[in-house]
């Protein structure tokens, strides 16, 4: 039974304790049992029992991992820029007219990509990474309509990236960085999202720029590679392709 703003119970009293137990008499129907820390904004693990004197169902109420693209045109002062980084890529691409993941990593650090955003330089390693995901022909580099979508996609996750920075530290929460990542698209189940944070995320569990960059890039990545090869809501690989993808 769905009853809007409607609260059918609450623990006994909101204390900072670990544990909490509560007995209700409910009428039959659906309800939602939300968990929550003394202190808001604070990761937590919750064990939830349930005793129920008659069979009651329980499920965990989650997101199913999908994508939907959002991706914004280029504003005037980026089209600038980009007529800019057009030349930059021809002078450093040389004659075969693509760049590898250092050349990427020299044109991205010269360019504004990470101006007004408090993050380190882009390594090698990220420019592996961003190459490896938009190199569709697996060359190990970029043509400039592959770097294109790169250079589109930089300037769309940096202003995602400064609007959902909502105390400006330079750095995303886990609670900032959902939220962005819904905004650009993706849906993600709680044991996704978690696997993403323990991989990413630093001691003091944020993601700076650059790393948020490559986690919506790779999401992007991943759900265009399912979407090109699914059967239905299956793909099926050989072990040799799979190995591929996820190496590469």
């Amino acid at each position: 039974r769905r009853v809007h703003g409607y609260m059918a119970g609450k623990s006994p009293s909101f204390i900072n304790s670990r544990e909490i137990v509560g007995r209700f008499k409910l009428l039959p129907g659906n309800y939602v049992i939300v968990p929550c820390t003394f202190d808001k904004n604070v990761p937590a693990n919750f064990m939830l029992r349930l005793y129920t004197e008659q069979l009651a169902e329980s499920s965990n109420l989650d997101h199913e991992c999908c994508y939907v693209p959002n991706i914004k045109p280029l504003t005037h002062a980026e089209k600038d820029h980009y007529d800019q980084l057009k030349h930059k890529f021809a002078e450093i691409a040389g004659e075969d007219l693509e760049v590898d993941a250092f050349e990427l990593q020299h044109m991205l650090n010269e360019s504004d990509a990470l101006s007004k955003v408090k993050s380190s330089k882009f390594s090698v390693d990220a420019c592996r990474i961003m190459v490896s995901i938009y190199d569709d022909d697996r060359s190990g580099k970029l043509g400039f309509k592959e770097f294109t979508e790169l250079w589109v996609y930089i300037c769309m996750c940096k202003k995602v990236f400064q609007e959902f920075d909502q105390d400006k530290s330079g750095s995303f929460s886990s609670f900032e960085m959902r939220d962005a990542l819904k905004f650009l698209g993706f849906s993600l189940d709680q044991e996704t999202f978690a696997a993403i944070v323990t991989r990413y995320a630093n001691r003091q569990q944020t993601v700076d720029f650059n790393d948020f960059l490559l986690i919506s890039a790779k999401l992007r990545s991943v759900f265009e590679r399912f979407n090109s090869l699914q059967k239905g809501n299956k793909i099926e690989l050989h072990s040799k392709e799979w190995v591929q993808h996820n190496v590469y």
